[in-house]
């Protein structure tokens, strides 16, 4: 009797999410499976799709401007997440540190994470500018310039431009995973490693980074995977320019479908599935760390 009612208490929670589960998982899947048919055909807008199997496929990899995108889409990622990273520990560890205000800095730490995209983006072009822009112009009135930059249409700085936004807005996120880490580390180890003669960078480096070491891998990966598919901030501030320089790999894909009068779906699906690969590489280190830590709370 006590096994058939453990039974049932055990089924319940999945049945009452079953539901929802099925819901979201065909919210998911169905535009996944949509690509994953077109991208093997001729689709265009307006005609109907015909097979080709893999010929899409061989047209993007033999297409210059996407391997250049596939090269650009990288170097994006690697130097955002880079700055994300590290500025985000920094700020984690900064406001976990008993300060006055933190409170309120911690709010002011999360605003560009909550303002709607579309806003903080048109708010750094102002910024970005070349005649008129607050960047330049106060460059200008400080002396460290004899003329403005053009921060976007630059070849030479216009990847790292759009960098700097993407980093500031991904701070907040990989700061607050951090610091909710920092805050379940006890406070005994500290004391036991300064009674041991252990300084600060000794502390961080034995205690503090071990211990949320699994957090900061978690973020970044989630992070990455955000960057990679990082659409809006390319788009709204270059639209892949000056010539194909920040031409990512969701640009290119935006491309091929509505690139033209009769946009190529059937290569734009492709183009964006090429990813899929390297998103399930990351995804796996995540979901073996929810698994450990489901693990270890049944264990407690």
């Amino acid at each position: 009797m006590n096994k058939a009612r453990r039974k049932r208490f055990d089924i319940f929670p999945y049945a009452i999410a079953a539901p929802a589960l099925l819901i979201l998982f065909g919210g998911m899947m169905y535009p996944v499976l949509w690509s994953l048919f077109y991208s093997f055909t001729d689709k265009r807008i307006g005609v109907e799709a015909t097979f080709t199997w893999f010929d899409n496929y061989r047209h993007i990899l033999n297409d210059t401007i996407y391997r250049g995108s596939i090269i650009n889409t990288v170097y994006f990622t690697v130097g955002a997440m880079f700055g994300k990273t590290l500025v985000g520990i920094v700020v984690a560890l900064i406001l976990n540190m008993n300060i006055k205000f933190r409170n309120t800095l911690r709010t002011l730490y999360l605003l560009p994470w909550t303002l709607p995209g579309v806003v903080a983006i048109y708010t750094w072009m102002w910024l970005y500018t070349g005649n008129g822009g607050l960047i330049n112009s106060t460059l200008l009135q400080l002396g460290l310039l004899q003329a403005p930059i053009g921060w976007l249409s630059n070849i030479n700085i216009s990847m790292i431009s759009l960098m700097i936004v993407n980093i500031w807005r991904g701070i907040p996120f990989i700061a607050i995973s951090v610091l909710a880490g920092l805050q379940t580390i006890p406070s005994e180890l500290y004391e036991a490693s300064s009674i041991d003669g252990a300084n600060a960078p000794k502390a961080f480096w034995h205690i503090t980074l071990p211990l949320v070491r699994s957090v900061i891998l978690v973020s970044a990966l989630i992070s990455t995977i955000w960057t990679i598919n990082d659409f809006e901030v390319v788009y709204l501030l270059t639209g892949g320019g000056p010539g194909t320089t920040t031409t990512t790999i969701p640009i290119a894909a935006y491309n091929f479908a509505f690139g033209g009068a009769f946009g190529h779906i059937g290569r734009a699906s492709a183009a964006a599935l090429m990813t899929v690969p390297v998103l399930v590489i990351l995804m796996l280190p995540i979901l073996n760390n929810m698994l450990g830590s489901e693990k270890t709370v049944k264990k407690g």
